[in-house]
Parts: C-alpha cells; sequence; structure tokens
C-alpha cells in the first residue's frame, strides 16, 4: 500500500508537471513535424524521464512483495510455530482455512494490481500524442500497464503460498519467491515479443516503426530488385569523410535510399497491445490454477 501511495505522489506530480508545461509552453501546432515541436518533445521527454525509472522497478517490487510477504508466509508461518493445530479442526478443515485465505489474499492483490496500472496509465495519458510513449512491448512499461500487474502480483503469491508450505520456513520461501520472479519476468521479456508472428513494413523512414508506435524486432535492407540483405555491398556509395560516426551512418543510409534501398522491420504493431496482455495474463492464469490447486491438494495430506 505504502508503494502504491508513494508512486502515485511521484507520477502525479510529474504528470501534473508535464501538463502545465504542455498547456503554457508548447510551440503553435504541437505537436507536428517541425523543429520547435522536434525540441519541445525533447524536453518533456527529459521530464517524463526523471519518473521512468520509477515504473521500470516497480513491477517487479511489487510482484517480490506480494509474494514474500502475503504469499509466503501465509501458511509457512502456521507450519513453523506449529499453530496450525489451532487454526484447522474438524469444523474449520485445512483445505477450508487455506480456500478462505487465498480468495481474501488474492481479491486485495487484484485490487491493488488494477490502483497501480491505473497511476501508472494516467501518468502515461498526460505525455500521449507527442511520440515519446515506450514502444508497446518495452519490457517493464508493458509490465506496468493494463493486467500485468495483477498477474504479477497474483503469479507471486500463489509462488509464495506453495514455497511456504512446501519448505514449512517463511524466509526460505520468501527468497524462493525473489527467485522465481526475476527468473520468469526475463523469461517474459524474451518471450513476449514472439507469441504472435511479427508484421513486416518496408519504408525509406528508419523510424518510421518508432512513429508507429511498434516494437521492432528486426531491421534489414531490401535492394532495389526486392531481395533482402543483411549488410549492404560498400562500393555502393562513398565513403563519408564526416568524423561523426552518427553522421557517417546516416549520410550512408541516405544514399542507400536514394539509389532504391528501403528498410524492411518485423515488428510488432501497438494494436495488438491487448492481444499480448490478454495471452499472457491467460499464461499467469493456468500457472496460478496449477499452483493453488495442488497447495489445496497438499495441504490436507500435510502434518501439522
Amino acid at each position: 500500500m505504502a508503494l502504491l501511495l508513494g508512486l502515485a505522489v511521484v507520477l502525479g506530480v510529474n504528470a501534473w508537471h508535464g501538463r502545465v508545461l504542455i498547456a503554457e509552453h508548447a510551440p503553435p501546432g504541437c505537436p507536428g513535424p517541425g523543429e520547435s515541436c522536434a525540441a519541445f518533445a525533447a524536453e518533456l521527454a527529459e521530464l517524463r524521464g526523471r519518473t521512468g525509472f520509477f515504473v521500470v522497478f516497480v513491477p517487479f517490487i511489487a510482484a517480490a512483495l506480494a509474494g514474500m510477504f502475503w504469499g509466503a508466509p501465509l501458511v509457512a508461518q502456521e507450519l513453523e510455530r506449529k499453530t496450525g493445530k489451532l487454526a484447522w479442526s474438524q469444523s474449520v478443515p485445512a483445505r477450508h482455512w487455506l480456500t478462505v485465505q487465498i480468495a481474501w489474499v488474492l481479491g486485495m492483490l487484484t485490487v491493488l494490481g488494477l490502483a497501480l496500472s491505473a497511476v501508472v496509465s494516467l501518468w502515461r495519458q498526460a505525455y500521449a500524442g507527442w511520440g515519446i510513449d515506450d514502444p508497446v512491448l518495452q519490457p517493464f512499461s508493458f509490465d506496468a500497464s493494463g493486467l500485468q500487474p495483477v498477474g504479477w502480483c497474483l503469479l507471486a503469491c500463489a509462488i509464495g503460498v506453495l514455497a511456504g508450505l512446501v519448505t514449512r520456513r517463511p524466509l526460505v520461501a520468501m527468497g524462493i519467491v525473489m527467485a522465481a520472479v526475476l527468473l520468469l519476468m526475463t523469461m517474459a521479456h524474451s518471450a513476449r515479443p514472439h507469441y504472435v508472428a511479427p508484421e513486416r513494413m518496408v519504408s525509406a523512414d528508419a523510424k518510421a516503426v518508432q512513429k508507429a508506435g511498434g516494437f521492432l524486432l528486426k531491421r534489414t535492407w531490401l535492394g532495389p530488385g526486392g531481395s533482402e540483405t543483411a549488410a549492404v555491398p560498400a562500393h555502393i556509395c562513398a565513403e563519408s569523410r564526416s568524423q561523426s560516426r552518427d553522421l557517417a551512418r546516416l549520410e550512408q543510409e541516405e544514399c542507400l535510399i536514394k539509389r532504391g534501398y528501403k528498410y524492411a522491420f518485423d515488428f510488432q504493431p501497438a494494436s495488438r497491445w491487448w492481444t499480448f496482455q490478454a495471452i499472457e495474463f491467460a499464461m499467469f492464469g493456468g500457472l496460478i490454477v496449477v499452483m493453488l490447486g495442488f497447495s489445496l491438494w497438499r495441504i490436507g495430506r500435510t502434518n501439522v
């Protein structure tokens, strides 16, 4: 709860500052393609980036805290202290007790996860339309939006309940939760862009995917005849004399475009954002059902 309140204050102040800056100092006609608009968008991006750091770590911290302090001690504490005999009796069987506890905890985490998602969404909306938002599948930004905070918190809690039931030690279960959440997030970030086959775009604009809000997976060149090549022959364009590596690369690419070459992008479009949210939340749901189902089965066979 303290994490949510702290994040709401930090992001709320930053969003208010951004709205005031846009209302009072945005150049006429912006957002748009002009240089003044680009300069103002860069200023907004800098302001937004001051709190973007918090959004990066919030999904992992929220999930880890949910699993460590809500899930792990739920059963492990009863088993370690030998107080299960008091909590569980013939009138209140262990499975019934755990079912009620799980329902209450998951309900609270769902509310907190949705509130966290709402806070991040309101912050992002303050800067919408200026071309500075994160790509559609940017790992931690994606994890902090939509259904993801709920999914991660519920999954971490289920891991904590199962780990606590198996190890009977809250501290050990907490360590397992931390390691499992870190591992699962790393795996999700790697696998997520490949849940659905990517689309292809051919364009002479190197930032076409970025402007469309998509998530770039691969960029190659298409020759004048339409053949794909990863490396363009060096003899096509004369070597740039610029001492700046970035400027030399831009001059090289402009030369290739003039000679009929184009970019070929494999990317995930922004329109698939909810599709990826639904796919991953369904995966979370499957894991949660399996782990909590096993926990309910196991606790009926556990000697206190």
